[in-house]
């Protein structure tokens, strides 16, 4: 049994996954296993992965039918052996002493069942950039109020048999599964940037993509759940909503489509009559007609 298994979602990023595979292969730390989970990729992901296992035994290969990143992470815990499970996005990478990080972390901490979560860098072009990051405060709604990437994360594999991944769920079905994990069991902060977080075009939050009417979705049907209900304020829960109205109205500003812009940004506004931002909401209509 290996003491960490990574799990690699994958969709068509054979231009980037030898890089994202070899940031696990050169860890310091070597006892782990790492399963891909092709998520019905038509390029030539499978090619490239499978050259590299042939020079690797610790890595595997699974593929389905695309079926998004919630089921490809599901089936590959389902898949793994590892005490503690890691993700790691097929776009992104790790820095050579992340397990080592979080290895060290564990057994100081004497193997709780529990997550752990690093702090990230973001590399932009060829370009390696630091990120503020904000220290766990242990409250419920951390992880609604702050982005933590999957590839910061590592989960007990005990935890697996209670949460996993909503398969209806899109964008921020990381941000609800750590909130609910948080619920029941300890959080664990490294302040150690040993991730990176590739930005590019394609990256499923760019506004381009309309990223917010999915966090919208996944959202509703995080704040339904009684035990987060009892535990998330409804103020923050209106200011969560009202947020995704507001990132739904700039795509909309984005595809210069002023009556469906103009709708998010009303909704967003009446959620929350005070939040600070509504001058620049009302300023994006003026915006619009310059």
């Amino acid at each position: 049994m290996p003491f960490f298994s990574v799990i690699i979602p994958a969709y068509n990023r054979s231009k980037v996954i030898k890089e994202t595979i070899g940031s696990v292969i050169n860890q310091k730390f070597t006892d782990w296993e790492c399963i891909i989970v092709d998520d019905g990729s038509t390029d030539n992901t499978v090619e490239i992965v499978r050259e590299i296992i042939k020079m690797d035994h610790r890595i595997s290969y699974y593929y389905q039918e695309n079926a998004e990143r919630s089921v490809a992470r599901n089936n590959g815990v389902s898949k793994s052996t590892g005490r503690y499970i890691c993700f790691l996005d097929s776009d992104d990478l790790y820095e050579a002493d992340h397990l080592e990080n979080l290895h060290t972390c564990i057994i100081e901490k004497a193997e709780p069942v529990g997550l752990f979560f690093t702090d990230q860098k973001m590399l932009i072009g060829d370009l390696k950039e630091k990120v503020d990051t904000v220290n766990y405060d242990h409250s419920s709604d951390f992880f609604i109020k702050h982005s933590v990437i999957p590839a910061r994360v590592c989960i007990h594999r005990h935890i697996f048999t209670k949460f996993s991944f909503n398969p209806k769920i899109v964008i921020v079905e990381d941000s609800v599964l750590w909130t609910q994990i948080s619920t029941s069991f300890p959080i664990h902060h490294i302040a150690k940037d040993s991730v990176v977080y590739r930005w590019h075009e394609d990256n499923s939050v760019n506004i381009k993509n309309n990223c917010f009417l999915p966090r919208l979705k996944g959202l509703r049907i995080l704040f339904t759940e009684k035990e987060i209900k009892n535990r998330i304020s409804r103020k923050l829960r209106k200011e969560a909503i009202s947020n995704c109205y507001y990132g739904i109205a700039k795509y909309y500003a984005y595809k210069k489509r002023f009556f469906p812009m103009l709708l998010n940004i009303m909704r967003s506004i009446l959620l929350d009559i005070q939040c600070k931002q509504n001058k620049a909401k009302i300023y994006m209509i003026y915006e619009y007609f310059r």
